[in-house]
């Protein structure tokens, strides 16, 4: 009963969700703020599950839809983006039925995993990376398990980091075609994150902020920092027993070159 409700507030007032998944560091966040130039949409201030929000908070979503267009019929969307576990069978699994049957939609973050390993946490004094092989093994098998399911989804769409900080327009057409939607009117387009952010008066948990390292726009620089570095960042990876393998099918699969042939599991 609690879920047939929680779908009607949200078709009552017209609002989509979209669900924003990815390994950590691979730009979950930054899309989820930059977000904010499009017109008719609010976002979850925190992390949470495809379930997210509660019923008490869909009705406080709907309302606050429903004061700003008054006098119109426009399509709204709730971005909401992924928790640290999304990774977990039962949240993929509760992904995939809420695409098909609740016209959820469902955007996959990749990035490359050099810099992925690189990224170090920005309050912390220690060198330990963001992400450890385990976590990211574990992503990347919850988005293999995501396309695999979700191939034929219109609402399912694959994002590049590179292509997002590189040709945030192009992006910006994607997200158009995929979900419907269209910059708010005054907006500079996807890529201006911080004067998006700003127009939208976003309440984010700062939490969010931090992992941002600040709200920036994008930056192109962001890509390919590994290969300035002078050890592989992603040379854990390889040696990892069950990273390795995964390193170079997503390699593979996703057109990120790699150089270094998998290590014999016994060296």
């Amino acid at each position: 009963m609690k879920a047939w409700l929680a779908r009607r507030i949200l078709r009552r007032g017209n609002i989509r969700q979209i669900h924003i998944v990815g390994c950590s560091r691979s730009g979950t966040t930054m899309l989820h703020v930059a977000m904010s130039a499009f017109r008719g949409v609010e976002l979850w201030p925190e992390e949470s599950s495809a379930t997210t929000p509660t019923l008490s908070e869909r009705r406080d979503i709907a309302a606050r839809f429903r004061k700003r267009n008054a006098a119109s019929d426009a399509q709204n969307h709730l971005i909401t983006k992924r928790n640290f576990g999304w990774f977990h069978r039962t949240e993929t699994d509760e992904m995939i039925a809420k695409v098909r049957q609740e016209d959820m939609g469902l955007i996959l973050m990749i990035r490359d995993p050099r810099d992925v390993m690189l990224s170090r946490h920005s309050a912390s004094d220690s060198d330990d990376a963001y992400v450890d092989p385990e976590h990211w093994v574990r992503s990347i098998r919850a988005g293999e398990h995501l396309a695999a399911h979700l191939a034929d989804e219109p609402r399912f769409l694959t994002v590049n980091y590179e292509e997002l900080v590189q040709s945030p327009g192009k992006i910006e057409t994607q997200l158009g075609e995929c979900f419907g939607l269209s910059l708010r009117d005054g907006s500079p387009g996807l890529g201006a994150v911080k004067a998006n952010f700003d127009a939208s008066k976003g309440d984010f948990e700062p939490y969010i902020i931090q992992a941002l390292h600040g709200v920036r726009d994008m930056s192109p620089a962001s890509v390919g920092k590994w290969q300035h570095e002078k050890a592989d960042p992603a040379a854990i990876l390889r040696k990892h027993a069950d990273a390795g393998p995964v390193f170079l099918r997503f390699c593979s699969q996703y057109g990120y070159p790699y150089e270094v042939a998998l290590p014999d599991a016994a060296s």
